[in-house]
């Protein structure tokens, strides 16, 4: 099997960490890349979940806004002064 070179730049204290871990696990940068790289084969996707950072487009938040549109189209809320902070 041949044998092809891969280059990127990350973070330093990133990659240091990393190397921290992976010393503790027992593999080397290159074993675990290999490692990641064939999950993405075998797997035919990226071997973890990817989310969005911003909680608005969870799951959790669009059901609650939904709800809270349905109830305001049926004429289910409770109208409240605003509250001003200092």
């Amino acid at each position: 099997m041949t044998t092809k070179s891969i280059s990127f730049r990350v973070d330093e204290a990133l990659k240091n960490e990393a190397d921290i871990v992976l010393e503790e696990i027992g593999l080397s940068m290159t074993a675990a890349l290999t490692l990641y790289l064939k999950q993405i084969v075998n797997k035919r996707e990226i071997p973890f979940k990817l989310e969005a950072i911003d909680p608005f487009y969870s799951i959790e938040n669009q059901m609650i806004l939904e709800q809270r549109i349905r109830e305001y189209k049926n004429r289910k809320v409770t109208k409240h002064d605003l509250i001003e902070a200092d």
